[in-house]
């Protein structure tokens, strides 16, 4: 980095002497490096300007990172040995116009980025970052689990890729690590040989009419072949929530009596989950138990909130997750619920007390298209977590009543004690269907315990860190 202001002060000096003018004019550090890198750029526009264009995007998916959507890009180390033909020429001529570098020799020899500082300074990479975080983030993951599958010995019946993934990286471009190739590869085969041992055994168990009966399409009838074998669950993403102290109710001054009366709440630290339950969890959840799958209104499965579950099928998903797990996974009080929303503070929709602003951070009725989204794809709240305005209404674990007066201070959930109808439990956060107002962090509303809908979801918590 140096030497990149170096050169750029030294071709602007003036009577021989390196200017700080020049310096605050060039942009500082990030300036002097765009510079360069438009040096470059023309300097080799002629020669290979046309096959640079064409395989940069080859380039930056495997030398860049993104841990989740709304972090930072970081460096990915990879084997020069990975990059042949033109893509290996155009490597070849970055490492000499120093915006890549190599570190190791012969086969061991790695290539990665130059420096972090390039993220932002170098215009094709910076707009690569910003139109495929979401296709890093997946690919970090992927390399993520390659590197687990690794360390577990690589075994060929646990821990390996779906259908879903495998067509996801071919679709990008195949691009990544030696690993991350073999990793897919070995769960393509294993899933081809369930496939020969799950027909096998769906025959001799008359399997024709047990998946049509079931509803089952192949990759599902698969995962009941493989939950007979071993765990199918997905660990849920889980966020820490800090300790903290809060006014839960009608701290907007509202005044209907199901808020009120507004009373000081001590959360100690937990932890909950980063996004609503998806359909990807609780189908394999619903498969290895032999539930019936919810229906997803034609909506689509895999990522978006699983919806038509009732409060007992939420109860009974975190129980099996806690069996298949060791971890203790539960349903959250309602008071830990609203402080997760209000991020601690006194936010009145999760994220924003801006109304103008919500539409950045929930799906409600006013951008849902009359339907759930995928979970995550909007902001975030301060707290990292998402979509606790909207989407699905999410069951919490207290009882019914019709106000907090007699409620516990102390973040527990509130039961039978003070009349308390634990036939009902109470749903937070509105959904797709519902008006900015429904969406209020301090609204709430209740529903039988046997009762589902398209509207209502879950989501997950644990007492104390993940």
């Amino acid at each position: 980095m140096l030497a990149f202001v170096l050169e750029q002060l030294f071709k602007k000096r003036s009577d021989h002497e390196l200017s700080e003018v020049v310096y605050q004019n060039l942009g500082g550090v990030a300036g002097a490096i765009g510079e360069h890198v438009k040096a470059v750029e023309e300097k080799n526009r002629q020669s290979v300007g046309v096959k640079a264009q064409a395989v940069l995007p080859k380039i930056f998916q495997t030398l860049a990172k993104v841990q989740k959507e709304e972090g930072v890009p970081t460096r990915n180390r990879q084997l020069k040995s990975e990059f042949a033909g033109d893509v290996g020429e155009v490597v070849d001529l970055l490492i000499g116009e120093r915006l890549l570098r190599t570190e190791g020799e012969s086969e061991a020899a790695t290539v990665s980025i130059s420096h972090e500082k390039l993220f932002e300074a170098w215009p094709a990479l910076k707009e690569y970052v910003e139109k495929n975080k979401k296709a890093l983030v997946d690919r970090t993951l992927l390399e993520s689990r390659a590197q687990k599958w690794k360390e577990m010995g690589k075994p060929w019946f646990s821990g390996l890729a779906t259908g879903g993934e495998y067509q996801d990286f071919q679709k990008a471009g195949g691009a990544g690590s030696a690993l991350t190739r073999d990793f897919l590869q070995a769960s393509r085969r294993a899933r081809q040989l369930w496939g020969v041992a799950g027909l096998s055994i769906l025959l001799v168990l008359g399997g024709i009419s047990w998946l049509w009966q079931k509803g089952y399409n192949l990759d599902q009838a698969l995962l009941k072949v493989q939950s007979l074998v071993v765990s199918i669950h997905v660990d849920p993403t889980m966020v820490s929530i800090p300790t903290g102290i809060f006014r839960q109710g009608d701290v907007e001054g509202l005044g209907e009596a199901w808020r009120n009366p507004v009373r000081t709440v001590t959360i100690p630290a937990f932890s909950m989950g980063q996004y609503e339950v998806t359909f990807e969890e609780y189908d394999k959840f619903a498969i290895a138990t032999g539930r019936g799958l919810p229906n997803d209104q034609r909506w689509g499965r895999g990522l978006r909130p699983v919806i038509n579950v009732s409060w007992e099928d939420a109860k009974a998903y975190a129980e099996w997750l806690s069996e298949a797990t060791g971890k203790r996974f539960r349903l959250p009080t309602e008071s830990e619920w609203e402080y997760a929303a209000r991020s601690g503070d006194e936010e009145i929709w999760s994220s924003t007390s801006d109304e103008s602003q919500l539409s950045e951070y929930a799906v409600y009725m006013e951008n849902s298209g009359k339907r759930t989204a995928i979970v995550g794809e909007k902001k975030p709240n301060t707290f990292e977590l998402y979509d606790l305005s909207g989407n699905v209404w999410e069951w919490v674990e207290d009882c019914l009543h019709d106000t907090y007066k007699g409620a516990p201070v102390d973040g527990s959930a509130w039961l039978e004690a003070e009349s308390g109808d634990c036939t009902q439990r109470m749903i937070r956060g509105g959904g797709w269907a519902n008006t900015s107002e429904v969406l209020r962090s301090s609204l709430r509303r209740r529903n039988f315990t046997a009762f589902s809908s398209g509207i209502i979801g879950f989501r997950l918590a644990q007492t104390g860190s993940p």
